[in-house]
């Protein structure tokens, strides 16, 4: 048996034919068809999270672990409203999603009656594209447009610049009749995947521009942990004019690279800014963490800046664009390396010698390190085993593990496309749920008990670790300039508390433990990472008052042994 309503049987015929297979359902009545209708398909995998916004992150998860389009559904009025944080959080990681959002017909939007507000391009700055489908299709040429403009839509979400896509479900009651229907066997339009390469005329001046340049730098963002650039970066790391700069979120194995930028920027003297900025700057991948790069390089105002992107927009984070090359960084440095030749310059040189500096510096300032929140980042890191995935929590976990080198191959992920704290709990969930590995969450306090309902389902694995950092409060408004010093800090920007996680734990069926030195921690990561038959919440409270000082003075140390060399 199936839903009566034959657009929603085309829908979810069209969303098997394009390969979808994983769903994320949260409860509601107007969405009955479509629940009806994906839930009885044996070749859909459906998962049911009550809160739409966990939802929403859930699937997130999902989709960044396995690349392939996540569905969200849910029914009308405010419940959509809830997926906003995590399409945007999509739209900015270009992690395909398509949320399926069940409407009140047309003719009751903006009536006083019930659960019916305009969902029409709801979500229209956070997609890639925005449908309603036709409202209780009955001819064919009805039929013939919804199929186009689902087909066009889906081809969208999966197309090379990935994204999130909206697809509105207008629906009249009755909601729950079925009726007897053969299996829909649909062949819908698709999109062929052309391959771009810059032309000879094109790339002849970056070749010439390349070669004048005796100092270039290249800045990688995000990048999923199967990119191919670290193989394509290995020609260009032996030229002497060239230095690369990568975050954990850049998953890159290739060196010598810095990887710690923030340290290093700290052992540059002001005097010293000129010898180590870039003639021409190279950027590509996801939004960078480090506002301390962003700042030196919008000073330094290279001559050239090259951003590689297949998207359209031209991203200056900077403020130096000169060029924007809509290719993918593989494609592109593909070309590049097998034109170029080397450089003679002291650039790089002078870079990997303050790398050493500041490295020398951490590890003498960290050797008796009291505990603390850098303390604590110091002892995990060096405990998650290898080969296993890292989820950084926004805002203070992602910026502590910037600081320490990569001493194990890890995966690393964070929700860096808008940084919200408000998915971080789901996204690991899903992301768990969706990679089968052993999957670590590092998280603050603040950002936990944000999104404790990304607990909230039957779905978690017995594969995620939770690492609560609970210091009291917001500790990143200690760390930041600006609120760290008003009056207000504590109570409106840090919201001092004294909660603690172990009844959450309880309610939701995760191991608990807790550490309140380090000691007590380092005996309870070995447990922490045992074989369990569910997932685990490890709680590690830290001073307050001493975090911001542990790492303001961490700054500083590096600072006065990089600046007196």
């Amino acid at each position: 048996m199936h839903t009566d309503k034959k657009g929603v049987r085309l829908l979810v015929a069209l969303c098997k034919a394009k390969g979808l297979t994983d769903i994320i359902i949260s409860p509601g009545s107007r969405n009955a068809p479509l629940v009806i209708e994906f839930a009885r398909d044996a070749d859909f995998t459906c998962y049911v999270v009550p809160d739409e916004r966990s939802a929403a992150f859930v699937a997130l998860g999902m989709a960044q672990q396995t690349g392939r389009l996540t569905a969200i559904i849910c029914t009308s009025g405010t419940a959509p409203l809830n997926y906003a944080p995590a399409l945007a959080e999509a739209y900015y990681q270009r992690i395909p999603l398509v949320a399926i959002t069940a409407d009140r017909p047309a003719e009751w939007i903006d009536q006083a009656d019930g659960q019916a507000l305009k969902q029409h391009n709801i979500f229209e700055n956070y997609v890639r594209r925005s449908i309603t489908l036709p409202q209780e299709p009955s001819a064919d040429a009805d039929f013939w447009f919804l199929q186009r403009l689902v087909a066009e839509t889906l081809d969208i979400a999966m197309s090379d610049v990935k994204g999130p896509v909206h697809i509105n479900v207008p629906l009249r009651e009755p909601l729950y009749r079925l009726e007897e229907a053969p299996a829909l066997s649909v062949k819908p339009s698709a999109t062929l995947k052309i391959s771009s390469a810059l032309s000879e005329e094109e790339l002849l001046p970056l070749i010439d521009c390349w070669a004048s340049s005796h100092k270039k730098m290249i800045i990688c963002g995000g990048l999923s942990p199967d990119n191919k650039v670290s193989a394509l970066l290995k020609p260009l790391l032996q030229d002497e004019s060239v230095i690369v700069l990568t975050e954990t979120t850049s998953n890159l194995k290739a060196q010598p690279v810095i990887n710690c930028i923030d340290r290093v920027l700290s052992a540059i003297a002001s005097t010293e800014e000129a010898s180590f900025s870039p003639d021409l700057l190279i950027t590509f991948g996801g939004p960078v963490i480090s506002k301390k790069i962003k700042a030196f390089i919008r000073k330094a105002k290279p001559i050239h800046h090259w951003h590689i992107d297949p998207d359209v927009f031209h991203t200056d984070t900077y403020q130096s664009l000169t060029l924007h090359i809509p290719l993918s960084p593989e494609v592109f440095l593909n070309q590049l390396t097998k034109r170029i030749v080397s450089v003679p310059s002291t650039f790089r040189a002078g870079w990997i010698e303050k790398d050493k500096i500041a490295e020398t510096a951490h590890q003498e300032y960290v050797k008796d390190l009291r505990w603390s929140d850098m303390k604590v980042f110091e002892t995990i890191l060096s405990a998650i085993p290898e080969n296993s995935d890292l989820q950084m929590g926004n805002s203070t976990p992602v910026r502590y593990t910037q600081l320490y080198k990569p001493v194990k191959p890890l995966h690393y992920f964070g929700n860096r496309g808008t940084s919200g704290i408000d998915g971080c709990v789901s996204t690991a969930a899903g992301a768990a749920l969706g990679s089968g590995k052993l999957t670590t969450l590092i998280i603050g306090d603040m950002a936990f008990f944000y999104d404790t309902n990304g607990l909230w389902h039957h779905h978690l694995s017995a594969n995620l670790r939770i690492i609560l950092i609970n210091n009291g409060g917001g500790g990143i408004f200690r760390i930041i300039e600006g609120p760290s010093g008003v009056d207000e800090l504590e109570r409106f920007f840090e919201t001092r508390h004294s909660f603690t996680a172990p009844h959450i734990a309880a309610a939701y069926n995760l191991n608990y433990s807790s550490a309140h030195s380090v000691e007590e921690l380092k005996e309870q990561l070995p447990l922490f990472y045992q074989t369990t038959k569910s997932a685990s919440l490890l709680e590690i409270f830290t001073p307050s008052e001493d975090n911001a000082a542990v790492l303001s003075s961490y700054f500083k140390f590096i600072a006065v042994k990089g600046q007196n060399k």
